[in-house]
């Protein structure tokens, strides 16, 4: 289930109408199996005492909305020891229906009143296939759930000034634009929990630890629907703390390069690491709107000994081939090599 949570305006305008202190949430909207299908929705609604509810549904495309009502608490409530009152409502599916996600939007208010409070948005989103594109419309029409939220709430706020007060006008006023900046962050914090199918391709394939060379270099790619320009390339890091120095868009490429000596360096600390090996590398980062993207590819270590040291391995083992030295460095036959046996 994702969905943005349309904030609580509650501790912008406490103080200056009281019943806005209290909150109605929906806590969870789940779809069991089995048949007949049914969608069902609980949350809480604030108070002590029980409250009516109604409830719209419409479909839209491939979504269906919910829209449940709660009748408004007419007087501030007097401070009680409980949490709220809890509520399920269940509605059930045509069999032949097919949607790719549900939205249930819970008001304070009748469907026949002029103003409603939106008090809280979640989505269930069904459509698997297309869960980067959901992801990002989710946020996108929660964003704007919650503007519309901004000012309905601006609006109750305004109304309840005397008329030529300008010092609740300006409290009113205030209340606009720190619910915009929330509504912002909002938005912000849902895009960064988004994803986007992103491949990359690692050279070399073959990593010799111990020869010299400057780069990795790894060509990223990012579906059709996304612009390379768009990705934010100081975000991005090979295996997590490997930033990238340089990047390029190249043949509907991104191609980055990181220290292929930081990398060495890592590779030689991890005491888990044995040659030769697979090893899975990690080019992680996110777009300038903030959805983020992982792409991993595999390369090959291998450790061979330095060159200065072959020659003595070499000898080491045309030693052990021939037989053992004797005193003068000489080899002498174990019985099992070419040379003469010792009499």
């Amino acid at each position: 289930m994702r969905g943005l949570k349309i904030i609580g305006l509650t501790g912008i305008i406490s103080g200056l109408w009281s019943p806005f202190a209290l909150a109605d949430t929906i806590d969870q909207i789940i779809l069991p199996p089995g048949e007949p299908r049914a969608v069902e929705i609980s949350g809480t609604l604030s108070g002590c005492g029980e409250r009516n509810m109604t409830s719209l549904t419409t479909s839209v495309d491939d979504m269906l909305i919910i829209q449940l009502f709660a009748d408004p608490l007419v007087e501030p409530v007097e401070p009680c020891l409980m949490d709220g009152i809890p509520f399920t409502r269940t509605f059930t599916l045509s069999a032949a229906s097919e949607y790719a996600k549900i939205i249930a939007l819970l008001y304070s208010g009748s469907p026949a009143a002029e103003a409603t409070m939106l008090q809280d948005y979640v989505t269930l989103t069904l459509d698997a296939p297309n869960s980067e594109a959901t992801c990002q419309d989710d946020c996108t029409t929660g964003f704007g759930l919650c503007l519309a939220d901004c000012n309905t709430a601006v609006t109750a706020c305004i109304s309840l000034c005397p008329a030529g007060d300008i010092v609740c006008l300006d409290a009113c006023n205030s209340v606009q634009t720190l619910c915009q900046s929330e509504c912002d962050t909002a938005q912000t914090n849902c895009l960064s929990s988004c994803t986007l199918s992103a491949t990359a391709n690692c050279t070399p394939e073959t990593l010799n630890i111990n020869a010299n060379g400057n780069w990795i270099t790894c060509a990223l790619a990012v579906p059709a629907d996304y612009a390379l320009e768009d990705i934010d390339v100081t975000s991005i890091y090979l295996d997590g703390v490997i930033p990238a120095d340089k990047a390029v868009v190249e043949d509907g490429l991104l191609k980055l390069k990181f220290s292929r000596a930081e990398l060495v360096a890592l590779i030689k600390d991890d005491d888990t690491i044995e040659f030769p090996m697979e090893k899975e590398v990690t080019v992680s980062g996110a777009l300038s709107d903030g959805i983020t993207f992982t792409a991993t590819d595999s390369i090959t270590l291998i450790n061979p000994p330095a060159k200065g040291n072959q020659n003595t391995v070499r000898n080491e083992q045309k030693t052990q081939g021939n037989g053992q030295t004797n005193g003068n460095g000489k080899a002498t036959s174990n019985g099992n090599g070419n040379g003469k046996s010792k009499k």
